[in-house]
């Protein structure tokens, strides 16, 4: 099965749980939620909805987001912020349309997910 970038949260809404390098994907039929789950000593980060329109949320548990860094897939910053809060909001207004790197650090770990702008 081939997926397009357009195609994806429905996929994760129709799989079980995936675990990858102590991470736990769970696919959440409400409101294209994607909850990663970190075993361990990780936070637990909610980030939704992917794809995103016009928002992107982050919510952290057990810990504060210091910053949030977005990429391109040429590998250029197009967003970046220094915080100290246990949740967020990302305006994707900007952003053309395709798929980016995220990279939230919290409490001197860094977590990576992608996500796809489709405006």
């Amino acid at each position: 099965m081939v997926l397009s970038a357009f195609d994806t949260t429905e996929y994760l809404n129709n799989c079980e749980d995936v675990t990858l390098n102590n991470v736990r994907i769970a696919g959440n039929d409400n409101e294209n939620k994607q909850e990663i789950i970190a075993l361990g000593e990780q936070p637990e980060i909610l980030f939704y909805p992917n794809p995103i329109n016009e928002y992107l949320h982050i919510e952290v548990k057990n810990a504060a987001i210091t910053s949030v860094s977005i990429f391109n897939l040429l590998g250029e910053n197009v967003y970046e912020s220094k915080i100290n809060i246990d949740n967020i909001r990302i305006s994707t207004a900007s952003f053309p349309n395709g798929l980016y790197n995220v990279f939230i650090t919290t409490n001197n770990t860094q977590q990576q997910f992608k996500v796809a702008v489709v405006h």
